[in-house]
């Protein structure tokens, strides 16, 4: 798999985009982040230096950068493997050094961002421009996406992309079951995906020993692999089927899921994030998570299913 990398340079609350030139075989005409391949022998963070001084003509310190997100895009047969950096601090004044790949450059505040398609890594960039800060997490290579810090600003759906994303949260999320608490955690995953409320996986050593029973049946998802399910045992002996879910062996982009599952909340007494009551994603295949953190319309009511 092709490996890319790219840099969102942003000060003041504005980020620089890149207009890639319309006679472009690769995304041609829309507004992304600059960067590029990652050669052979290169690391990430020497791959992003490299491509934003011959691109922008910037000095960029390794130690000046934080992860932002890692996604897969492209076709199934040709998929491109896309880790996005914040950048904050560089030398030197960006200017387009590669007309050849770019006809413009554009500094945007969030509310200026173009829709999808543009910027692969548009949901965690939102995210982080609306903070206005990133925490700064270290390289990491298996699959998650951004570290999660600062308000609860609002996020709408549609600006979550597909392929979905993987963004770990420190948000304080409980699951309470016939009067008892049997997951407590501040370590769950979150992954974003278009239309959808976002789906909570949780760490299964934050799981109440003996409430998960594994079960026969598996589903298949076009980006994260094969799912299997378990059977939920409440505190009383009450058995809730198929009330969870995991990826033993998630697709590559999305390994940070292993050792992680998620919940439909509806089956649960309460489900909650930062003391907030969770309500369930409507119908009954889908498991996101509806807080006030999140708006709609949200996949999986009647009338919904091509979303």
């Amino acid at each position: 798999m092709v490996e890319v990398v790219v840099g969102a340079l942003m000060r003041e609350g504005r980020v620089l985009l890149a207009h890639r030139r319309t006679d472009k075989h690769v995304r041609p005409g829309l507004w992304d982040l600059p960067g590029g391949v990652v050669e052979s022998g290169e690391s990430e963070l020497d791959a992003l230096g490299r491509e934003l001084r011959e691109e922008l003509g910037v000095e960029v310190s390794p130690d000046a950068v934080g992860h932002l997100a890692r996604v897969v895009a492209g076709p199934d047969d040709d998929p491109v493997s896309i880790s996005a950096w914040l950048v904050e601090e560089w030398e030197g004044t960006p200017a387009n050094l590669a007309p050849e790949e770019h006809d413009l450059l554009g500094w945007f505040d969030v509310e200026e961002l173009p829709p999808s398609p543009h910027i692969v890594v548009r949901a965690p960039l939102v995210d982080a421009m609306r903070r206005g800060r990133a925490h700064l997490a270290p390289p990491r290579d298996h699959g998650w996406v951004s570290e999660h810090v600062g308000d609860a600003t609002p996020e709408s759906v549609w600006d979550y992309p597909r392929p979905p994303v993987v963004v770990p949260s420190a948000e304080h999320v409980v699951i309470e079951l016939d009067g008892e608490v049997v997951v407590d955690t501040r370590c769950a995953l979150r992954v974003l995906e278009t239309s959808h409320p976002p789906v909570y996986y949780l760490p299964v050593d934050a799981v109440r020993p003996g409430l998960l029973r594994p079960v026969a049946g598996t589903t298949w998802c076009e980006f994260k692999g094969v799912a299997s399910y378990f059977d939920v045992a409440s505190p009383t002996g009450r058995v809730i089927e198929r009330a969870a879910w995991h990826y033993p062996d998630p697709t590559p982009g999305f390994e940070a899921l292993a050792g992680h599952v998620a919940f439909y909340p509806a089956p649960m007494d309460r489900c909650s994030v930062d003391g907030e009551t969770v309500v369930a994603q409507p119908g009954d295949f889908y498991g996101g998570w509806i807080t006030s953190r999140v708006t709609g319309p949200f996949k999986g009511a009647p009338g919904t299913a091509g979303w």
